[in-house]
């Protein structure tokens, strides 16, 4: 098993608009694909492993502030440094 320093944690809301949840599906795809995310679990998002070190900071926090602009379709959407304990809560 991995071992993550940093996730993501995104729910979208229940009450999105088909359009909507399509719009964000897709905007969250493009950000995985392009900062090397995986969904790891239910709503859960790490860095595409190997992680060596502290590897994961980076694209896992860049992921957290894109979403950040589209958070008015979440329910959920919160930043984990495992490492140090802290949770970064936007919605």
């Amino acid at each position: 098993m991995e071992i993550y320093n940093y996730k993501v944690v995104a729910e979208l809301r229940s009450d999105l608009s088909e359009t909507d949840k399509h719009f964000i599906s897709e905007k969250m795809n493009e950000l995985m694909e392009k900062m090397g995310i995986v969904n790891i679990g239910e709503n859960t998002f790490c860095k595409k492993p190997p992680i060596v070190e502290y590897n994961d900071f980076g694209p896992v926090g860049f992921f957290f502030v894109e979403l950040r602009y589209f958070k008015n379709y979440f329910s959920k959407l919160e930043y984990y440094n495992m490492w140090r304990g802290e949770i970064d809560i936007a919605v």
